[in-house]
Order: C-alpha cells, then sequence, then structure tokens
C-alpha cells in the first residue's frame, strides 16, 4: 500500500492506494463528519483530482472507499486524466461512473438502491430533508433518500431549532439518523414523539451519556418503551439518569446483570452502592 502527502483537496484527507489482482482500491478515512460528508457530496457532484503517489492508467477504474467511524461509502470511478503534481506525485482526475453512483450509502450498511423517478421523469439525486416520499413509508424514504446522505446533511444544517424539532416528529429513518446526533434537549424530546421511532434508535438515545437527564427520565416513564428491558439496563448506566431512576430500574435488573453492575466502577457510586443491596437481597 502506499500513502501520498496530502491530496490537496480541501477537506479530504490523504488517499492511500492498494492493488489486488486488476483491482484498483483508493482509500480515504475521515476523522471530521461534515468534511466526510463535504467530499462525498463533491465526488458525486463534480471530477475531483487525487494526488497519489503512484501513477493509474488513463481509462482505468478504480474503486474509491471513503470512511468516518462506521459510516462508508463505496463507489467505481474511472480515471479521465493523469498528469505531473510535484516531484514525487500524480494528478489523477477521476469521474465517478454513472452506473456505479448511488449504490453505496454513506449512512450505514450498504444496500443497493434504485434511484426513483420524479413526477417530472427526472431520476432523483438529490435527497431532500423535508420527505417529498410518503411520510408514512419508512422504507421507501430510506430507498429513495439514505443513498443522497450527503445532501440531507446539508440541508439539515439549513434548518433553525423550531424547524428542526417540527421535522423530528415526523422524520423518516435517514432523517432520525441524522436529528439522533443533535444533543438540544428539545429536539430529542421531538425525537421522542415520533411514532416511527425504532427500540435500536430508543437504545442510541438511552445509551448516550450526551442525553440530557430530562429525556432520559421521559423514556423511563413512557410505557411505551419503559418496559424494554435493554433500554431500562442502558438508563442504569447512563451517568446522566437521574439517580432516583437508576435506583428505581435496579429493582427490574436480571440478578446476572445486577452483579456485574454491582462491581462496575463506571456506575456512579450510589447507583452501585444500591446495585449491591438489591443484589444481596436476592441472594440465597
Amino acid at each position: 500500500m502506499s500513502r501520498p502527502s496530502q491530496s490537496g483537496q480541501g477537506a479530504a484527507p490523504t488517499p492511500s492506494v492498494r492493488r489486488s489482482g486488476d483491482d484498483v482500491l483508493v482509500r480515504l478515512d475521515f476523522t471530521d463528519e461534515v468534511a466526510y460528508y463535504a467530499w462525498i457530496e463533491r465526488l458525486r457532484s463534480a471530477s475531483p483530482i487525487l494526488r497519489l503517489a503512484e501513477r493509474l492508467d488513463e481509462g482505468a477504474r478504480l474503486r474509491i472507499e471513503s470512511v468516518h467511524g462506521a459510516q462508508r461509502d463505496e463507489l467505481v470511478a474511472e480515471v479521465r486524466q493523469v498528469f505531473r503534481s510535484g516531484a514525487d506525485l500524480w494528478g489523477t482526475l477521476i469521474e465517478v461512473c454513472e452506473d456505479e453512483a448511488g449504490e453505496e450509502s454513506p449512512d450505514g450498511p450498504q444496500e443497493s438502491a434504485e434511484p426513483s423517478a420524479e413526477p417530472d421523469g427526472k431520476q432523483g439525486g438529490e435527497g431532500e430533508v423535508e420527505g417529498d416520499p410518503d411520510p408514512d413509508d419508512d422504507d421507501e424514504t430510506t430507498r429513495r433518500g439514505e443513498t443522497y446522505g450527503a445532501s440531507a446533511f446539508f440541508e439539515l444544517q439549513k434548518l433553525n431549532p423550531n424547524q428542526k424539532m417540527m421535522l423530528a416528529t415526523r422524520a423518516n429513518r435517514q432523517q432520525r439518523q441524522l436529528l439522533l446526533r443533535d444533543t438540544s434537549q428539545a429536539i430529542q424530546m421531538a425525537l421522542l414523539s415520533n411514532p416511527r421511532l425504532e427500540s435500536k434508535e430508543l437504545l442510541e438515545i438511552a445509551r448516550n451519556p450526551q442525553t440530557t437527564g430530562g429525556v432520559l427520565q421521559r423514556l423511563a416513564n413512557d410505557q411505551r418503551w419503559g418496559s424494554n428491558y435493554e433500554v431500562q439496563l442502558a438508563l442504569v448506566r447512563n451517568p446522566q439518569t437521574p439517580s432516583p431512576i437508576a435506583i428505581r430500574l435496579l429493582e427490574l435488573m436480571r440478578t446476572s446483570d445486577l452483579r456485574f453492575l454491582a462491581k462496575s466502577q463506571a456506575l456512579r457510586e450510589n447507583v452501585r452502592k444500591a446495585a449491591l443491596r438489591v443484589y444481596l437481597k436476592r441472594a440465597p
């Protein structure tokens, strides 16, 4: 694997090049989420230039893999032009192949997605935060929207807090994934009012140490979710959960989990001691 110096593409980090037989893989690892989405947007809408340490043949196909944490986008591009860029690097103009663009989603598991036809006959290529698809069809909005997560990300940034709150109550899956990263208590409260919120999203809220105590309290007291054992356990472990709620939930814990909680140094001392008391009370 060869690693060149900085690519000079602004937000894009240093790419790495790896060959496997006739296949060429170019990988870019991002540490900044905004830079990641900006690169995905640019890659799909323009013909960027990469500065690579080795010369690729014009017309060659390569797989561009962009990674930010658990997020991953992969598509096929073609080398359009190669030229010298400094003493040791090659400027490589690439263009995304039309038959590959949109196959991979930057927001999670990789699923094939066919662009949907818009009412005017054009192919849908820009994700819309406002959600033109049927708001009751979460699968449809996922198929149409998640492919274009970069556009949705930037559209969401244009909304003011009140608009985000209104969107949170009816957001589709992709929009919810973006809104879940917002630490605003008002927006998280609005998300809890969304009837399509899934159990894995509730767990994400319950486990997040940046979730406010007010949100966690509502989560614990809501009978729709409060009886979910995984949510209960996550609330006990979360340092932001109000202590009276965390201690009350200890009575609902399995004995095996109580034993672990009673020994956990990551737990608040008062909650840990309460876990030990409940565990000893159950011990034969």
